[in-house]
């Protein structure tokens, strides 16, 4: 299992909040880790995706950067 973050964030709070273990996919499961990861604010939207990885199946969680808020100021 992996968790794909947004750049420059801290993985560990997100890896904290993900029940699901190796083995077959509970999938009620993994649909309160996609809630609780959404839950942080950070993701617009968040899913997951299974990758091949060295010949093993390998469930990745990822989501889509919320923009940011209107007014706020991004650096360059």
């Amino acid at each position: 299992m992996r968790v794909v973050t947004p750049e420059g964030v801290d993985p560990r709070p997100y890896k904290g909040r993900v029940m699901t273990r190796p083995g077959t996919i509970n999938w009620k499961v993994l649909e309160k880790d996609l809630a609780r990861l959404y839950e942080l604010g950070d993701w617009k939207v968040v899913d997951f995706r299974i990758e091949d990885e060295d010949g093993r199946q390998t469930l990745v969680y990822y989501g889509l950067q919320k923009p940011p808020a209107p007014g706020a100021s991004v650096s360059a």
